[in-house]
């Protein structure tokens, strides 16, 4: 089985007329009116007499060839993508190891007007670690439809992408998805799964999924779902040998999130899913840390012994061990409008009391020397992918006991999409 470590996948992304469509999400608008609060919007600083958990450093991976270097590029640009890696594994071919990229909110240029058009995608892109090269990849069998803010987590040995948008043509409002595929490893496949759908009158887009340990007691594979109808349970789907795939309800107790989307969630360990931000459907957004336990299905919210993040929507969140992850970037609400934000935080979660110490690693500006505008640190962004490089040699220099992560594409709101390509560095203190 694949032990997963994929990054946050829920992002913010504007339709063409400025509005986040869908059904349930059309009174969230990207305008200051929506988001407006002037408690927000500040950078906080860490507290300079307490040691921080880990140091951090970025690495572009476009002006150090030396190091790890950079051949090609995922184009056109894009935001609201979903990724997956593939390990380091005896049971994948090594070609198929990396780090895939599908879908999202694609920037280009119309050749014949040479203005900016977006549109939904539904191309696959595969980062390969021995090349350090971005290829697109031809898979077989039906593609799923152009999509942004799905999700996509492995259930068993297969990447399953759950629902997402399609905002199809100017002024239509799109369509939001229920539908479930997952791609054949083996055979780099698409396949349906047949008649099997998200609950809900009407799809669901901006949710998280999270890939977990099978059932103790059935062995069952299993997929977390959140969306912002999840109140007192959450949404489980489950596979066996001898079963088709199926999801049910699993009834949630405690002090459960309020309805968000927007979110971001990674697994701590074996039993522990952990929740943080997100955007309410009024525009109201959290920086709130939730975990959930997998053995008695019950939300507690985590208080924290230091200043965090902001409240922001569609940041990043990867763990890093049994009792860390990394958090990066984000867009949060100000008085002027959206801001996106390139801070880089650590989040350390005690087990025994349920409490968070949040350490801030890395500013907007990427540190004190390497700046932002000199290209050594990414720009502020939202709707990015961020992935864990774990067991992946990138050259001669990695150093042990580091951890690696690939930050790829994001969008800074009504300034630019991304394709650039950074690596973040983070060694324990």
């Amino acid at each position: 089985m694949f032990k997963v470590r994929f990054s946050l996948l829920i992002v913010g992304i504007l339709g063409t007329n400025g509005n986040l469509m869908g059904d349930h999400w059309k009174k969230l608008k990207y305008s200051h009116s929506a988001f407006a609060t002037e408690s927000r919007g500040k950078i906080i600083e860490s507290n300079p007499k307490e040691k921080e958990s880990f140091s951090a450093s970025w690495i572009n991976l476009e002006n150090n060839k030396e190091r790890i270097g950079l051949s090609s590029k995922v184009n056109p640009p894009r935001s609201g993508h979903i990724s997956f890696v593939v390990p380091v594994s005896d049971d994948v071919e090594s070609t198929r190891e990396g780090v895939y990229v599908f879908g999202g909110y694609a920037e280009d240029m119309d050749d014949s007007s040479d203005h900016v058009i977006r549109y939904s995608t539904n191309d696959l892109w595969h980062w390969k670690p021995s090349t350090r090269t971005w290829e697109e990849i031809e898979a077989i069998g039906k593609a799923p439809r152009p999509r942004l803010v799905a999700s996509c987590s492995f259930l068993d040995d297969r990447p399953v992408l759950v629902g997402g948008w399609d905002p199809m043509d100017v002024g239509t409002g799109g369509v939001i998805l229920d539908t479930i595929s997952e791609l054949d490893l083996s055979c780099m496949e698409w396949k349906d799964f047949e008649g099997l759908t998200v609950p809900g009158k009407s799809g669901t887009s901006r949710h998280i999924s999270v890939s977990l340990p099978p059932d103790r007691k059935t062995n069952k594979k299993r997929l977390l779902i959140h969306n912002h109808r999840c109140t007192d349970h959450v949404l489980l789907l489950e596979r066996d040998q001898n079963e088709s795939p199926r999801i049910r309800r699993q009834l949630t107790t405690g002090d459960f999130p309020s309805p968000r989307g927007l979110h971001a969630a990674d697994l701590l360990g074996d039993d522990t899913v952990v929740f943080f931000g997100g955007a309410a459907q009024n525009g109201s957004m959290s920086n709130e840390v939730f975990i959930l336990d997998l053995d008695s299905w019950k939300w507690t919210r985590i208080n924290s012994r230091s200043t965090g993040p902001s409240e922001r929507a569609a940041p990043c969140l990867c763990a890093l061990n049994n009792r860390s992850l990394v958090m990066f970037g984000g867009a949060e609400a100000t008085s002027t409008g959206l801001r996106a934000r390139g801070d880089v935080w650590a989040l350390n979660i005690s087990a025994k009391d349920r409490q968070c110490k949040w350490d801030l690693l890395l500013d907007d500006q990427g540190d004190n020397d390497k700046k932002v505008e000199e290209g050594y640190a990414p720009h502020p962004r939202n709707a990015a992918t961020l992935d864990l490089l774990e067991g992946f040699s990138l050259g001669e220099h990695m150093k042990d006991n580091v951890y690696y992560l690939l930050l790829h594409g994001g969008w800074s709101p009504f300034k630019k999409t991304f394709n650039d390509n950074f690596v973040l560095q983070l060694s324990e203190n």
